[in-house]
This record gives structure tokens, C-alpha cells and sequence, in this order.
């Protein structure tokens, strides 16, 4: 299934870090993909960090869940979370395990 508009414009509203406008679009997807909650993570890190910690841990626990992870993988995607505090580009490194 080709993901349809209301995708495209939670994506928009991502690029442009407009985060109520991501959460609103979200509400109304039929799913918000891993993936996508992983860009979630990364823009409240950025516009709201004081909201970051328990986002990154429901984050963290949907991981474990839907993925299975091996121990090293959760721990490196840990680490890559906890590394986005200080370089939100760190969220690059967990991509691949979404």
C-alpha cells in the first residue's frame, strides 16, 4: 500500500517542524509507522526536550515490542536516542533498525 496524502502531509509538516501540525496529522492517520514515530521523537526533541525523556522511553518500549531486537540492538538503539539530546542527527544511526 502507497502511503496516501495524509502521509504526505505529515511528512510536510515534519521537514517544516511544525510539531502540533505533526501531532494533529498523526490523530488522524489509520497508523503512525515506527519509522514515523521515530521522526516524532527527533522533533520533540528539538521543539520540546523537557517532553523528550518519556517520549523516548514509549519510544524504546514500541521498539521492543514490534521489532524484537536483539540485546545489542536495543542498546544501540538507546544509546542513539540518548545521543540525540546533543546531535538530533544521531537518529540517522537507529533509522536502519525501523
Amino acid at each position: 500500500m502507497v502511503p496516501g496524502p495524509p502521509h504526505q502531509m505529515f511528512r510536510q509538516a515534519i521537514e517544516a517542524g511544525d510539531l502540533p501540525r505533526v501531532r494533529m496529522i498523526a490523530r488522524e492517520m489509520p497508523t503512525v509507522s515506527l519509522a514515523d514515530a521515530l521522526s516524532i521523537l527527533a522533533l520533540i526533541c528539538v521543539k520540546q526536550p523537557q517532553a523528550f525523556e518519556r517520549a523516548a522511553v514509549r519510544w524504546i518500549a514500541r521498539f521492543a515490542a514490534e521489532r524484537r531486537p536483539s540485546i545489542d540492538d536495543l542498546g544501540h538503539a538507546i544509546d542513539a536516542i540518548d545521543a540525540m539530546r546533543d546531535d538530533v542527527s544521531a537518529v540517522r544511526s537507529i533509522e536502519r533498525l525501523c
